[in-house]
This record gives C-alpha cells, structure tokens and sequence, in this order.
C-alpha cells in the first residue's frame, strides 16, 4: 500500500478514523486504499481534504455494517438514515445541513471510486450511488449567523491581551477581508507575500482548492505589516512560513487547530455569543462581496470557486489588475462604483500611510490618530517648547544625540 503523504498528526488522526471504526479487515483495506488514491491519484488532494474524506469514511464504517465489496440498497438505507438523524454529541443538536451534504457526497464519490476499480461492480455501485440524492442548491446562510464589522473590530481589539497579538490580528484581518480557505492560508510563505504599493499586498495561495491562485489585500495590509515587523521571527527569510507558532521552543507552521483556537479565544474574549469559526469568515466575505454588487465572474475569482460552482454558472478567468481594481473600490482607494462595507481602514494624516481603524498612533511616523492622542501629543510638545526655551544647552546636547544615532 502506496505511503500518504499527510503530516504526521494529520496522518495519526486519518489512521485512526479507519482503524478504530473498520468492523472487518476487508474493509479496512477497502478504505485504506480510497483514501490513499485521494492522496496519490492524478488530482492530488489536500492534506485536509484528505482528512475530511477520512472522518466520512469513519462514519461509514461505523454505520454500514455490511462488507464494502457487496453492498445492497438496504446499506445505502442504512447510511441515508445515519446522517438525516445525526446529531452532535456534545449538545445533541442537528449536525448542519452543509455538513450532511459534505458526507453524501464524500460517499458518493466512494461507490463511484469503488465501481471504476472493480469494473465487474461498476453498474451495480453507480445506481448505489444514485441512490444518494444531494441537492445542488446550496444552504442558504442567515445573516444572523455572519459576522458583522462592529463584531470584527471587536475580535481585533480584544486579541491585544493575548500573546502574538500581532499574528492573531493579522489573521484575523485577512480572513475577514480575504474570505480565503483556512488550507490556503496555512500553506503560505514569506515568499508568497509581495508588496504592490504602500496600500496592498498581493498573497499567493499555493495551495489553492482550484489550484494556485492570487489574493489582493488592502484593509489587512497594515496588520500583516505590523505582525511582520514586530511578530514574525524570520520576516527576511523567504522559505519561512508565513504563519507561524512556537511550540517547544521552536516556530514552525501554524495548524488548523491553533487557528482555530484563536479564532475562538478571540470571539469570546470580544462577547460574541453566536459560533465562531475560521470558515465564517468565508461565509461572510461571501456575503459581502456578492451583496456589494461586484460581477459573479470577479466574486468567484476573488474567492477561489470552482468552475462548477453552484454560486454561478458564470467564469470568467481574471488577472491580478481586476483583483487590485475590485480592492481599490472595496476600500476607498479610488471612487467606489459599489457599495461595500468591511474591514475599516484609515490614512494617516501625517504621512498618508495606510493604518488599522483600531491604531491610535500612524506605526510609520508616530502621529496622533484620534482626538485624545493628539491632545497628548500637542501637550508633549508644549511642555518640551517650554522646557527647551529655558534651557537651551539642554536642545544642542540632545539634537547631537539624535544624529549620532542617526549615522549608526
């Protein structure tokens, strides 16, 4: 059997989902051998895509007792009642429809697989899998349930009392601005980050679902700037990852859990009551981007959707100067021809650098951005005018301490 190439908790975890629930040695090689030809086929498949299809795999063999190579319609039954009547264990409530939709799926492609390996079950696996009903309509999303602006800002604010502040906001900044995948983003390195110009970046998401692909960032900018100055251990060392984590002593990539985990933490530290999770912020870039007015063809770009995605039967293939146009207009830089609301941006005063709503002082030049810190800066300057007017030796000594450290 063909080595998976997953890292080693997520392999720990696709093993186990297989070996603990496989009621017979059959079909644990049965499943054992789908997973690996997700991992090593001609569409290689990502690290946790292929840890999704294993937990789908999971469910099946706990709930399909009948051995994989004779499968009936009474199995197919068996499975159908399984997830319709699923729910979570830790509050017994209903196992999202979205989630229900992913397992039929993920088990249709299983027959189909099956039957195309074992030509002599072809016709018999493809009407099991018909059998299978999915609607293609997907699940329509409350409003209730995204996240608004107020509760980002929020999220933002309260990751200040966490440690790696600048990463979790950075993090934050660019899922709500972005919308991107969590295995996307995960993937990236220094290297992949390019400035265009001082008010956007363009990421490269090198392990896209559909491929390789480009996100333009603007409102997330100076958190990813900040967290590089001031976060990032290695920010000159192209091959580093660009999310980062210490764990024993030592940075390494960041993992879905820890992301998670910080997400969560977030959330609850800022008082939002409702499901927190990294793959909201998609959901509500989704929704902003769509309800802004932006053409289907450049929101499907901008999200990374699939040809065939239900969202529209439209696409369109568009480069990086549509994406920095589409940015330009989400957050002011040039006339807005939509209406869009996201991640709040400012321009400081001083220097016309690109700075975080939430910032109180420009991290290029130090300026004042709100009332109460330029009060305080205008008082600093007061008193030092009336200080060095009094004593003025004291204004030469420091003057030729600055160029001093200037010239170092």
């Amino acid at each position: 059997m063909a080595e998976i190439a997953l890292p080693p908790i997520q392999k720990k975890f696709y093993m186990s989902e297989i070996e603990y629930n496989a009621v017979s040695e059959r079909n644990r090689i049965i499943a054992h051998k789908y997973i690996d030809s997700l991992s090593n086929g001609t569409r290689k498949l990502s690290a946790s895509t292929i840890t999704y299809n294993s937990r789908i795999m999971g469910f099946a063999l706990r709930n399909v007792k009948s051995d994989f190579n004779s499968l009936t319609v009474e199995d197919i039954d068996d499975f159908i009642y399984a997830v319709s009547n699923w729910v979570r264990e830790k509050d017994g409530k209903p196992v999202a429809d979205s989630t229900k939709k992913q397992y039929y799926i993920g088990f249709k492609r299983f027959l189909y697989w099956y039957g195309k390996r074992y030509k002599d079950k072809k016709a018999d696996y493809r009407d099991l899998a018909e059998l299978i009903e999915v609607s293609g309509k997907a699940e329509p999303k409350s409003v209730d349930d995204l996240l608004t602006d107020a509760e980002i800002k929020q999220m933002l604010l309260a990751t200040e009392q966490f440690r790696d502040s600048h990463r979790n906001k950075a993090l934050i900044a660019v899922l709500a601005e972005s919308g991107c995948r969590i295995g996307e983003l995960v993937g990236c390195n220094i290297k992949d980050l390019v400035e265009i110009n001082r008010d956007m970046y363009r990421l490269t998401l090198p392990d896209g679902k559909t491929g390789t692909r480009t996100i333009i960032l603007c409102s997330s900018k100076p958190y990813i700037r900040e967290y590089l100055r001031h976060g990032h251990p290695s920010p000159e060392n192209p091959e580093s990852p660009l999310w980062v984590a210490k764990l024993r002593g030592k940075f390494s990539q960041m993992r879905y859990f820890t992301i998670y985990t910080v997400i969560r933490k977030a959330a609850k530290a800022a008082g939002i009551n409702k499901r927190v999770h990294p793959h909201l912020f998609r959901h509500t870039a989704a929704t902003r981007l769509i309800s802004s007015g932006l053409s289907a063809p450049r929101v499907k770009n901008i999200l990374g959707w699939a040809p065939n995605s239900v969202m529209t039967s439209v696409y369109v293939h568009l480069d990086d100067t549509d994406k920095i146009a589409a940015s330009e207009e989400l957050n002011g830089i040039v006339d807005k021809k939509v209406n869009a609301k996201g991640l709040e941006v400012g321009k400081c005063p001083n220097c016309w650098e690109t700075v975080p709503a939430t910032s109180i002082y420009c991290f290029n030049c130090g300026c004042g951005l709100t009332e109460a810190t330029k009060q305080v800066d205008n008082t600093i300057i007061e008193a030092l005018t009336t200080y060095f007017a009094q004593n003025p030796d004291m204004q030469d000594s420091l003057m030729k301490n600055i160029l001093n450290l200037a010239q170092k």
